[in-house]
């Protein structure tokens, strides 16, 4: 009994915690609270003037006392997410060093040194991730307490799909954290866009479970297991090629995995999801999600995958790549230009995939690293709050179009150096950091003889730098006849987008230890 406990405590202290946090944001502890202060007048009662003027004070004073909470928090939802920030750094400390290796419910999840490595990764990020949305949600004026608890449920979902090694408890993974997905897109409500993001996702999504559940019901019928190795055994020893069955379950299945990494031709709900959600929720869905799949493509399912397919994701890679370099020519919207921006990215993390090796799994998680962190700096930009001179009195959570950014070099120089880092990292071109990233990922290609994707990766990379100054344009060659300005930025935010602009301009030069963690990461597959 101890010894279980020992080798649970994570998903005891994962539970107990989400506990403890739904207790705090449903209970009184989060209720501001009002004391009405009545100051009694010292003047004495020189006259009938006086008095009246004593007791407007009085009431003056009781009216002033009483519009402001002076006991609770003044804002549940940033206090609740604060706690959700602690409790996401001290699961990934617990995971970095927890000592056992396990296997537990009957065979379904594993816990050993790489997939513990990858789940402090993925709470290390988690809590980023809300860092950056704590400053929003008070400038947005956000007050949805929920939205904590539905991210901290896709995040268990997230957690456990790194562990899992049945078809089975993949797919209750995939859909724990696609119905908190779902609802955090329509908390936006009073928003039709954001009506239209949760349908679409919910809709494209249950298509998604039914090709996923079809591919495992074929599994199941063809050699009677859901258990990962089960079917890789199944596959290599056959003397015969492999069932039609069996393959056809193994394909649908890839299909599910691939459309939550929103490779096209699986990708025609991002950009309406993307710019119908809140921009954290956005973030969310750019950055977590693919952490987790990535983690069990790579632990799991990519041998399997190899071995019956070889290297067909090249269809996928291809698309994605060329769709992503074609479609945000015509973008005017940001947040629409950085879904088809993703799906761009999307191609650069597939070409590892399709070779075995511990050398193609490394370029794999360094691009990916970088991605997460000029992702994280991107959306923290995009949730900087912003006035238009021609609405002074409206104020959005961020730059909603291109144009938006007009003059921004004149209003702000900082934030525009910002922007251009961001966008010239996420062109793949020196001096900045995801040259390392793009570079490991070609070199990888390479060697193994893909020279077709790799043309393909070098010319999208070179149309793709056209939207990506054409920010930079408007930026600072723009005359700002209708523009907005960054009218207040946190100070959580102002650290986020600082430090990650100064790794991204120094880890050019330092790349090495990011090169050396990620190839032992690699060898622990």
């Amino acid at each position: 009994m101890t010894m279980d406990f020992i080798i649970l405590r994570p998903e005891f202290f994962l539970l107990f915690g989400f506990l403890i946090l739904l207790r705090y944001g449903t209970g009184g502890l989060v209720t501001p609270y009002v004391e009405i202060v009545t100051i009694p007048s010292l003047e004495g009662n020189n006259g009938t003037n006086n008095a009246n003027r004593n007791k407007k004070r009085r009431n003056d004073a009781i009216v002033q006392y009483s519009k402001n909470p002076t006991t609770g928090p003044n804002h549940a939802a940033s206090a609740l997410c604060y706690w959700a920030v602690v409790w996401c750094l001290l699961l990934s400390l617990l995971f970095c060093y927890s000592p056992l290796q396990s296997v537990f419910l009957g065979g379904c999840f594993q816990k050993d040194v790489y997939s513990l490595q990858y789940c402090s990764i993925l709470f290390f990020t988690a809590a980023l991730v809300l860092c950056v949305s704590l400053g929003w949600q008070k400038t947005a004026g956000i007050r949805h307490t929920e939205y904590v608890y539905l991210a901290m449920l896709a995040l268990m979902g997230q957690y456990l799909l790194i562990l899992t090694t049945d078809l089975m408890a993949m797919y209750l993974c995939l859909e724990l954290q696609s119905f908190s997905l779902v609802v955090l897109c329509g908390l936006n409500y009073k928003s039709a866009y954001s009506i239209e993001a949760s349908m679409k996702y919910f809709l494209l999504s249950a298509f998604r479970s039914c090709l996923l559940l079809l591919g495992i019901g074929f599994i199941y019928w063809r050699i009677g297991e859901t258990t990962i190795l089960s079917i890789q055994r199944m596959a290599l020893s056959t003397t015969s090629e492999p069932s039609l069955l069996l393959l056809l379950g193994i394909w649908l299945v890839t299909i599910g995995l691939l459309w939550k990494l929103a490779a096209a031709p699986l990708h025609f709900w991002v950009p309406d999801v993307y710019m119908g959600a809140w921009s954290s929720v956005s973030l969310w869905i750019t950055i977590l999600p693919k952490i987790a799949v990535f983690g069990f493509w790579t632990h799991h399912w990519h041998s399997l995958w190899t071995t019956s397919f070889g290297s067909t994701l090249t269809l996928f890679r291809n698309l994605s790549m060329i769709i992503g370099a074609l479609a945000p020519l015509t973008q005017t919207n940001l947040k629409r230009l950085l879904a088809y921006s993703s799906i761009n990215h999307m191609g650069l993390l597939l070409m590892p995939l399709c070779r075995p090796g511990s050398n193609a799994i490394a370029s794999l998680w360094t691009h990916m690293f970088i991605y997460i962190l000029i992702n994280r700096g991107v959306w923290a930009l995009l949730m900087v709050q912003y006035v238009r001179p021609n609405q002074p009195s409206v104020k959005v959570a961020g730059p909603q179009y291109i144009w938006d950014l007009k003059g921004l070099n004149q209003s702000s120089r900082s934030m525009a150096f910002a922007w251009a880092v961001f966008m010239v990292r996420l062109r793949g071109l020196p001096p900045v950091y995801g040259f390392l990233g793009k570079t490991r990922i070609i070199l990888s290609a390479l060697e193994n003889a893909l020279t077709v994707t790799v043309a393909v990766a070098l010319i999208t990379t070179l149309i793709g730098s056209v939207y990506y100054l054409k920010v930079l344009k408007v930026c600072y060659v723009d005359n700002p006849t209708s523009w907005a300005t960054p009218a207040h930025i946190s100070s959580i935010t102002a650290y986020i987008v600082a430090i990650t602009r100064a790794i991204l301009l120094i880890g050019l030069w330092h790349g090495n230890y990011l090169f050396l963690a990620t190839h032992l990461m690699a060898l622990k597959v």
